[in-house]
């Protein structure tokens, strides 16, 4: 059985919360930087997903807040130095903040979170204005930048009958929304969020998508599904877990970058998949079912410990193996507006950094392999890949 070489893609979701709440500073500015820091020391290259409605509203209502103006003026020069310093911006799209407003210091965003709730024109609007916007701003720092990939917000690309055509006639080449597995159908801030990827064709390798549904494989194409990696977490890991925890054994190979907010950030994450207010606490049959039940995780660096991050790599390492690729591209994905300690994630780039086989590569370098067809697509179409 071959070994083949893992082209890891280290992205990182850029953003504030997804309601608009959080402290800039705190959550993306001061954590981008030193996960850059890290990144430098063990000679990585991050590629970061930045969320550009988010900036179009604070520029669009800077003109009338100047706190929003300094904030934008910040964001730029962030990001720009994050650039400069060879790590790849790409695009992250909430379309939440289409017609936000600001009040008494907060953002109200009353819009639909999910791309498939946009017309055809309404889309292609938001898409491209921000793409443009992020070429507009790094072009000046690199002639050959060129932004080429792309992941909605929430991971909410499905269902969605304009969002692959949006992509071709813009020349987006890859798309890293769907994560195999995963699902969610919740109601959080009046808003309706459903995407449901448990039955994607091809759960591990790149493919091409059926033109109406990221979820199919479909006749080659210009756009290119590459997945967000996901693991199962079974019974015998969580009891595992459990008993670790109990007995106190490697207390730093179990800690979460999140369990810790930012510094500064006012508290950590938000539950989207919270039950509805008076629901109560599940009864044990159901806590039960969920214990017993083996769950998907998505290869999100700043959730999973040093212990977890090592067993996404064995599910990453089995799955290489048992593909004919001779290379193959694997993204996982990053919040670092959730990360208060970095400590697990130096540890798992220091240990990325010393595999020899895993190399990693930027988004935009996976866009030029899978243009130039250095990754042999057509062998993904094969049976039995079901999540």
């Amino acid at each position: 059985m071959n070994s083949p070489e893992i082209h890891l893609v280290l992205t990182d979701d850029w953003e504030l919360r997804g309601d608009g709440s959080g402290n800039m500073r705190a959550m993306q500015f001061a954590t981008v930087r030193e996960l850059v820091s890290i990144y430098n020391e063990f000679g990585l290259k991050g590629t970061f997903m930045a969320e550009v409605m988010q900036q179009m509203q604070h520029r669009r209502l800077g003109k009338t807040h100047s706190e929003l103006a300094v904030l934008a003026d910040e964001w730029e020069d962030t990001l720009r130095q994050v650039h400069s310093q060879g790590h790849d911006v790409q695009l992250h799209l909430h379309p939440q903040w289409d017609k936000a407003t600001f009040e008494a210091g907060k953002w109200i965003l009353g819009s639909p979170w999910g791309v498939g709730d946009y017309g055809a024109a309404e889309l292609r609007s938001m898409v491209e204005s921000a793409k443009a916007y992020l070429e507009d701003l790094l072009r000046p720092v690199d002639k050959a930048y060129r932004c080429c990939a792309f992941r909605a917000g929430s991971y909410l690309a499905v269902p969605s009958d304009h969002l692959l055509p949006t992509m071709a006639e813009l020349g987006l080449v890859a798309d890293v929304s769907v994560v195999p597995g995963w699902h969610i159908n919740s109601i959080f801030r009046g808003q309706r969020l459903i995407a449901d990827y448990r039955h994607v064709e091809e759960s591990f390798l790149p493919y091409y998508p059926a033109p109406n549904d990221l979820r199919r494989k479909g006749p080659r194409g210009p756009v290119h599904c590459v997945p967000t990696h996901s693991f199962q977490f079974n019974l015998t890991r969580k009891l595992q877990r459990r008993l670790m925890k109990a007995l106190g054994v490697a207390r730093d190979d179990l800690r979460r970058p999140s369990a810790l907010p930012p510094q500064g950030a006012g508290g950590n994450t938000y539950d989207r998949r919270a039950p509805a207010s008076g629901a109560g606490r599940p009864g044990w049959g159901v806590r039960l079912r969920n214990l017993f039940a083996s769950t998907h995780r998505i290869s999100d660096l700043g959730e999973l410990s040093f212990w977890e991050a090592k067993l996404m790599f064995e599910d990453i390492r089995g799955k290489a193996r048992q593909s004919s690729w001779n290379q193959v591209p694997v993204v996982i994905t990053n919040h670092t507006k959730n990360i208060g300690d970095f400590g697990p994630i130096r540890r798992f780039a220091k240990y990325v950094a010393a595999a020899k086989d895993i190399r990693v590569l930027t988004l935009r370098e996976i866009c030029d392999n899978l243009i130039s067809g250095r990754y042999p697509l057509g062998s993904a179409y094969r049976a039995g890949t079901q999540c």
